[in-house]
């Protein structure tokens, strides 16, 4: 983690990061903020969990075949679905409109 931690310090320093707001939270997080290696690993298996199988999350995450700690993360077929149709709906709905205003309607 401190290696991160200095990546980033450097990278800061260097001007790499062009983006004032990205820029202004890395900073954040440099002064205030500790460096916890559960959060980025939680983080990142939450994120994975939405799209991976429950064999290919167990794989990544070097968890045992017979493991029950990926119930914590992996969410139902039935509320993932849910969400694709929510934003599938949304996004169609937006498209519509976008068109309409566009050819006068």
């Amino acid at each position: 983690m401190n290696q991160l931690k200095i990546r980033i310090v450097k990278m800061l320093g260097e001007g790499l990061i062009k983006d004032p707001e990205e820029k202004e939270k890395l900073e954040y997080l440099i002064k205030s903020k500790k460096w916890n290696p559960y959060c980025l690993r939680h983080s990142s298996i939450s994120s994975d969990s939405d799209f991976l199988p429950e064999y290919a999350l167990k794989k990544k995450v070097r968890w045992s075949m017979n493991s029950k700690q990926s119930a914590r993360y992996i969410k139902t077929r039935l509320e993932l679905s849910d969400l694709i149709v929510v934003y599938t709906t949304y996004f169609s709905l937006i498209t519509i409109k976008f068109y309409a205003a566009i050819n006068g309607y």
